[in-house]
């Protein structure tokens, strides 16, 4: 559902009830936790950022969602006191190879925000009409935590050398993660 005071799309996701909202993300979501997530070390090895040597800023970042290619879907997670907390990218650009790339802030991870969340990522009104077969994603092969979640998610390795796991989006399992959509 949609809140109508926020304008942005509701989903309820574990027994708790806590409340995240999915949306487009936009420049002024950049905030200081976003900055200083980027500039982590841990996170720059996994980026597109990671070619920056330099520290990232505010204005950095307000310029790469600015100039976004057109058939990139760029979406933020924010928890029920509205603070963007992670974002998710969809790019499909190129044909017959879609990805996604997920990035979970400072003082979030390992709070199962995107397993909690997958499915309604893939149900987001806007990632829907992209209607997508497969979607893919590559990922640090000693980023053993990053590779358990998307296992769990029903990504399957697609290419041994290139680091890249897929899924089939039209068997996804949505029960998989006991969510509960309102």
């Amino acid at each position: 559902i949609v809140d109508k005071t926020t304008k942005m799309h509701k989903f309820w996701f574990n027994p708790m009830s806590e409340k995240y909202f999915l949306r487009v993300l936009k420049k002024n979501h950049v905030d200081k936790l976003y900055v200083d997530t980027m500039n982590n070390s841990e996170v720059k090895k996994n980026i597109e950022f990671a070619s920056i040597k330099k520290k990232i800023t505010k204005k950095n970042l307000i310029d790469y969602i600015q100039n976004l290619k057109k058939k990139t879907l760029f979406l933020g997670i924010f928890n029920k006191k509205k603070k963007h907390i992670a974002n998710v990218k969809i790019d499909y650009s190129i044909k017959n190879f879609p990805t996604i790339g997920f990035l979970v802030f400072n003082g979030f991870r390992g709070k199962k925000i995107i397993q909690n969340n997958f499915d309604n990522i893939l149900n987001f009104e806007k990632f829907k009409k992209l209607n997508l077969d497969k979607i893919y994603l590559g990922v640090d092969p000693k980023n053993i935590r990053a590779l358990k979640l998307y296992k769990k998610l029903g990504f399957k390795k697609y290419n041994k050398k290139k680091n890249f796991y897929f899924l089939d989006i039209p068997t996804f399992d949505y029960t998989k993660n006991n969510v509960f959509e309102c």
